[in-house]
C-alpha cells in the first residue's frame, strides 16, 4: 500500500464513521455514541496513534515517560502531581498548549509554566477526595511538542493522571481511553498487582476491545535492596516472574499470537532517566535499567503493527457501535405500534417485576457488604493472633541473630568516636545494617506463613461462596428480564450481569476471585522489617550513647573512667538482646494495627468495586426501560407523531447504518 493508498482509506474509513454518527445522533437522539464516532473519525483524518500511558500513582507513569523523552519534562513527585492528560508529540521546540472544553482560548506555555500552573499541589495530593476542587476541570488536555524521535510520525503518547487517586481524575484518563489506539499500563514489582489494576485490565480494558496493551513493571532494581543475600533476589525474582507470566500473558495475545515476549518489560525508570540526564549519557546504566528495550519494541509496534492495531480498534468500535443500535432501534420499534394508553398499562404491569431487578440488586449488595465485613473480621483477627504467636518465639529467634558485627566491638567506645565519624562509620549505620535484613527475613517468613495458611484459605472459601450466590441471582434477573421481554417486547440484554460475574470471578480462566487476592507483601504494604528495625535501632543508639557519656570523662580522669566504662560495656552487651526483643516486639504491636487497617481497606474496596459493577449494571437496565418507555409516550403525545413514519425512519436509519458499516468493516479486512 502506497501512502497515497493509505492516506485515502483512512478518509474513508473516517468519512462512514461520520456518516453513522449522523445517523445515529439528532435523528435516534444517540447524542453520546454519534460524538464518539465524530471524535475517532477525526483522529484518523489526523493520522495520530495515540498510546496512553495509564497506572495507579507511585508507579512511574511521569518518571518513564521523562527518560524516554531525556529529562525532566513532566512533573513527577512522590505524591500525585498528574492533573490533565497531557499529549506529548513531536516539535523542533519545546512548547505546551493548553485546551480548554468550555469555549475558553488555548494557552500557549513554556515547559516551566506549564509544570508550575499545571500541577497538583501536595495540598490538593493529600485532600480527601469530597474535600478537593478539580481545578482543572475544564482543561480539555494539554499537548506538548518536543523533539522526541519515537514520535516524529505523528504518534502521542499520553501521560494520564493516577487512576484510583482521586475520582474526578480518574474519570478523566478513563474518558479519554476510547481514543487510544494502543496502552502502557505501568505497574510496580514492589506491589504487584493490585485489585484495581486487575479489574482494570478485566472490566475496562477488555470490554473496549483494546488488544494492544504493553505492560512495564518499574522499580525491578529493587528487589535486590528488600532482600539479604544475593541468591535471595534471584529467587524473588523468580517468583515474581511466575506472577507476571501467569497474571499477564493471557493480555498479550493479540490475533492468536502469544506476544508477552514482546508486551512486557521489566525497567527501572528512574536508573533511565538519571542515566539520560548525565553529560554524556550513562550507556551502560541505561542499558541495565532495560527502559531502551521497551521502546525497541514500542518502535518496531508502531512502524510494523499501526495500521492493524487501528484496524482492529475500529472493528471493535463498530461492531459495539451497532449493537447499541439495533438494541435501541429494537426497542422503539417494539413499541411504536402501540398507544400511550397501552404502554402506560404496560408500564405498570412490568412495575412488580422491576421491583423484583431492584430487590436482586438489594440482595446483592446486602450480601456482598456482609460478605466484605466477616471476612475483614476473620483476616485481621488471625492476623493479630499469628502476630503474637510471632512474639511469643521472638527469643527463640533472636537468639540465632548473628550480631558479630555489632557484638564483638567495644560498643561504648564506638558509639563516642562515631561522633567523628561519617555516615556511613556511625555505630547507628552499622546496627541497621546488621540486624535489618535478619529481621526482614524473619518476619517475611513468618508472615508468609499466614499468607500460606490462613489468607489462601479464607479467600478460596469466599470465592465459592460468592460465586455461588452471584450465579443465582444471575439466573434470577434472567428470569425477569425474560419476562419484561414477553410483556413488552423490550429487548435487553440478560447475558450482561452472567458474563460481568465471569469477569469478575475469572471464571473463564479457573483463577477465582482474583481482585481479592492478597499476598503477604501487598496486604502489609511497605516491608514490615525494615519498618521496625528503623525504630529499634534509634532505641539501640540511644541506649548506647547513654551508657556512654562516660566517655568524655575518660579523657578527663584516665584509668578510673576507664573501669567504669568496662562495667558499662559488659552491661550494655548483656542488653543488647533484651533491647532488640523489646523493639521488635513493640514495632509488631504498632505494626498489627497498621496492617489489619489495610487489610479491611483493600478487602471493602475489593467488594465495593464487585457491588458498583454488578448492582450497577442492574441499575442501568432499570433506566433503560424506564428511558425508552418514556421516549415512546412523550413521542406519542405530539401531535405529529406517526407509528408508520416512525417505523420507517427507524429502519431507515438502521439501514443507514447497516450500509456504512458494512462498507467500513470491508475497508478494514483488506488491511
Amino acid at each position: 500500500m502506497t501512502f497515497q493508498d493509505s492516506v485515502s482509506q483512512a478518509t474513508f474509513q473516517a468519512d462512514k464513521l461520520d456518516e453513522i454518527a449522523g445517523v445515529i445522533g439528532a435523528p435516534l437522539g444517540l447524542l453520546e455514541v454519534a460524538e464518539r464516532l465524530r471524535t475517532k473519525a477525526q483522529q484518523i483524518r489526523d493520522d495520530r496513534f495515540r498510546v496512553l500511558v495509564v497506572g495507579e500513582f507511585k508507579r512511574g507513569k511521569s518518571t518513564l515517560l521523562n527518560a524516554m523523552l531525556g529529562g525532566e519534562i513532566l512533573p513527577y513527585r512522590t505524591v500525585p502531581c498528574t492533573a490533565v492528560v497531557t499529549l506529548i508529540r513531536y516539535g523542533d521546540a519545546p512548547e505546551v498548549r493548553v485546551v480548554y472544553d468550555n469555549g475558553q482560548d488555548d494557552e500557549v506555555l513554556s515547559l516551566t509554566e506549564f509544570r508550575d500552573r499545571f500541577s497538583l499541589t501536595v495540598q490538593d495530593a493529600a485532600a480527601a477526595v469530597d474535600e478537593i476542587r478539580d481545578a482543572f476541570a475544564s482543561v480539555k488536555h494539554a499537548a506538548i511538542s518536543y523533539p522526541v524521535e519515537l514520535c516524529r510520525h505523528r504518534v502521542e503518547l499520553v501521560d494520564s493522571p493516577g487512576l484510583g487517586e482521586h475520582r474526578s481524575r480518574t474519570e478523566r484518563t478513563l474518558s479519554f481511553l476510547p481514543q487510544a489506539d494502543a496502552v502502557v499500563l505501568v505497574l510496580h514489582a514492589m506491589s504487584f498487582i493490585s485489585e484495581d489494576e486487575v479489574h482494570f485490565l478485566e472490566n475496562v480494558l477488555r470490554p473496549m476491545g483494546l488488544q494492544n496493551i504493553f505492560f512495564v513493571v518499574n522499580g525491578w532494581n529493587l528487589i535486590d535492596e528488600a532482600v539479604l543475600r544475593p541468591e535471595d533476589a534471584e529467587i524473588q525474582r523468580k517468583e515474581l516472574d511466575d506472577r507476571i507470566r501467569h497474571r499477564l500473558a493471557p493480555f498479550c495475545a493479540a490475533n492468536g499470537k502469544d506476544l508477552a515476549s514482546e508486551r512486557i518489560f521489566r525497567v527501572n525508570a528512574l536508573g533511565a532517566l538519571r542515566a539520560r540526564v548525565r553529560t554524556p549519557v550513562a550507556a551502560g546504566m541505561l542499558e541495565e535499567s532495560n527502559v531502551p528495550a521497551f521502546e525497541a519494541a514500542l518502535q518496531r509496534f508502531l512502524l510494523v503493527d499501526r495500521a492493524r492495531v487501528r484496524a482492529d480498534v475500529l472493528r471493535c468500535v463498530v461492531r459495539s457501535t451497532l449493537d447499541e443500535v439495533k438494541r435501541f432501534v429494537g426497542n422503539q420499534l417494539a413499541l411504536a405500534n402501540k398507544s400511550v394508553a397501552d404502554i402506560e398499562a404496560e408500564r405498570a404491569t412490568i412495575q412488580p417485576n422491576l421491583e423484583r431487578l431492584r430487590g436482586v440488586r438489594i440482595h446483592i449488595t446486602n450480601f456482598l457488604q456482609g460478605t466484605s465485613s466477616v471476612l475483614q473480621d476473620r483476616l485481621a483477627t488471625t492476623l493479630n493472633e499469628h502476630i503474637r504467636r510471632i512474639q511469643e518465639k521472638l527469643p527463640e529467634e533472636i537468639s540465632k541473630f548473628d550480631l558479630t558485627p555489632i557484638s564483638k566491638k567495644w560498643l561504648v567506645w564506638e558509639a563516642i568516636i562515631g561522633w567523628t565519624r561519617n555516615d556511613e562509620d556511625k555505630f547507628h549505620t552499622q546496627v541497621k545494617k546488621c540486624l535489618e535484613p535478619q529481621v526482614q527475613k524473619l518476619l517475611e517468613r513468618r508472615f508468609a506463613q499466614w499468607q500460606e495458611a490462613v489468607v489462601r484459605n479464607e479467600m478460596a472459601a469466599v470465592a465459592i461462596d460468592v460465586e455461588k450466590h452471584l450465579q443465582a441471582l444471575a439466573a434470577e434477573y434472567r428470569r425477569v428480564m425474560k419476562e419484561i421481554e414477553e410483556q413488552i417486547g423490550f429487548h435487553g440484554n440478560p447475558v450482561k450481569i452472567e458474563e460481568q460475574v465471569k469477569q469478575w470471578l475469572g471464571t473463564d480462566s479457573g483463577d477465582g476471585l482474583r481482585q481479592f487476592e492478597l499476598s503477604a507483601q501487598s496486604t502489609l504494604g511497605e516491608p514490615i522489617g525494615i519498618l521496625i528495625t528503623g525504630g529499634l535501632v534509634e532505641i539501640l543508639a540511644e541506649n548506647v550513647l547513654h551508657v556512654a557519656t562516660g566517655g568524655i570523662t575518660f579523657i578527663v580522669s584516665g584509668v578510673l573512667a576507664l573501669v567504669k566504662m568496662g562495667f558499662r560495656e559488659k552491661n550494655l552487651q548483656k542488653q543488647l538482646q533484651q533491647a532488640i526483643l523489646d523493639g521488635i516486639h513493640r514495632g509488631l504491636d504498632d505494626q498489627a494495627l497498621k496492617c489489619a487497617a489495610d487489610i479491611r481497606s483493600k478487602v471493602k474496596h475489593g467488594f465495593e468495586g464487585l457491588e458498583k459493577m454488578i448492582a450497577g449494571s442492574i441499575s442501568e437496565e432499570i433506566a433503560v426501560i424506564d428511558a425508552s418507555l418514556q421516549a415512546i409516550i412523550d413521542k406519542k403525545k405530539q401531535q405529529e407523531f406517526s407509528a408508520e413514519m416512525e417505523r420507517r425512519k427507524l429502519k431507515d436509519s438502521e439501514g443507514a447504518i447497516d450500509a456504512s458499516a458494512e462498507a467500513l468493516l470491508a475497508s478494514l479486512a483488506k488491511v
